[in-house]
């Protein structure tokens, strides 16, 4: 039976890649699929044929030995080449360019955890394969017993004979199965590393966004201020519009109303002429200062009546105090006779 030592061998390198596009060292994903892709691993096509969904697609080829990218899927290499020819866009969003790249190491984190889950499968129908194998020994060993017993050697040379077999099956699955943990702990190492980095890149990315919204409000607002900006100077233009606009509407408002003060405009509505409106004027006068006399004659007349008042309350005030005294006297001398009356009682 094949072993799978070679499993070791195609992943010792395999250390998931964080460099920039622009170099051509394989991703995370090429190298679990080139894992997966091995032609001295006899369980690599049943692992690949149990891929399913998107990352399926990502490892399945037309020939053993060989892997591919699906289709619309350019190699991170090819972009970053591309990108260092033309160099970076003035226009590119800093902010847009780093959450793809961030969603890019997310993608191939979950690959490299599907590769694990996959690697760890195969590991298990290894150990299923081997119990079955152990449980098939013991078998062959009573089957032995038993030819013995019965005095056939034939049957139970052939006994033993399948016993080895399934030993050295045995021993082969147990190094297959030892080289898969091996695998499997390694990819588990690789993966927290990369997972890691990724948390490092996205604490960094946050930075970079907020620095260049940051930088990006500040450039608006000292545009704004300083006029520079294509809003400020409509803006600006507007105002100035609304303040000739207004200044002439009020220098309007007041030459109406002088030109109508002086009579300069008559009252389209009105057979008054000028002769007219003068003595309505002095009409209104005269009534306005007739009023007025009216109102100071009512005022004295209110005001002797208030004095008159005065006069009365302080006139009943000064007489209190004599007719207090005299009732007093009156008083003392209706006590005085009541005492001399008890007295001739006695």
């Amino acid at each position: 039976m094949p072993t799978i030592g070679s499993y070791g061998d195609s992943r010792t390198d395999a250390a998931p890649s964080t460099s920039s596009p622009a170099t051509t060292e394989p991703t995370p994903i090429s190298r679990i699929c080139r894992f997966f892709r091995s032609p001295s691993t006899s369980a690599s096509s049943s692992a690949i044929s149990r891929l399913r969904g998107p990352r399926a697609n990502r490892c399945r080829s037309s020939s053993v030995g060989t892997w591919s990218l699906p289709v619309g899927h350019r190699a991170p290499a090819a972009t970053g080449s591309s990108r260092s020819r033309s160099g970076p866009s003035s226009q590119e969003d800093p902010s847009e360019t780093l959450d793809y790249s961030y969603e890019k190491m997310r993608d191939e984190l979950q690959d490299v955890k599907q590769g694990i889950a996959d690697l760890t499968t195969q590991k298990k129908r290894l150990e299923i394969q081997k119990r079955r194998l152990e449980e098939n020994v013991e078998k062959h060993n009573e089957q032995a017993r038993e030819a013995v017993d019965a005095g056939r050697d034939d049957l139970a040379r052939r006994a033993l004979e399948k016993k080895k077999q399934k030993m050295t099956q045995i021993e082969d699955l147990e190094t297959q199965v030892a080289d898969l943990q091996d695998t499997q702990d390694r990819l588990v190492e690789k993966k927290d590393e990369l997972q890691e980095r990724i948390e490092r890149f996205r604490t960094e990315k946050e930075t970079m966004k907020a620095r260049y919204e940051a930088a990006e409000a500040s450039a608006r607002v000292s545009e704004a201020m300083s006029g520079v900006g294509d809003e400020m100077d409509e803006t600006a233009r507007t105002i100035e519009r609304a303040r000739e606009r207004t200044d002439e509407m009020e220098a309007r408002a007041e030459a109406m109303d002088e030109l109508q003060s002086t009579g300069a405009f008559d009252d389209a509505l009105s057979d008054e002429d000028d002769l007219d409106r003068e003595l309505r004027e002095l009409r209104s006068d005269s009534e306005v200062e007739a009023e007025l006399e009216t109102l100071k004659t009512e005022a004295g007349r209110g005001s002797a009546e208030s004095d008159e008042a005065t006069t009365a309350e302080s006139a009943e005030e000064s007489a209190d105090p004599e007719l207090e005294a005299e009732l007093a006297d009156l008083k003392e001398e209706e006590s005085e006779t009541d005492s001399e009356t008890d007295d001739r009682a006695d």
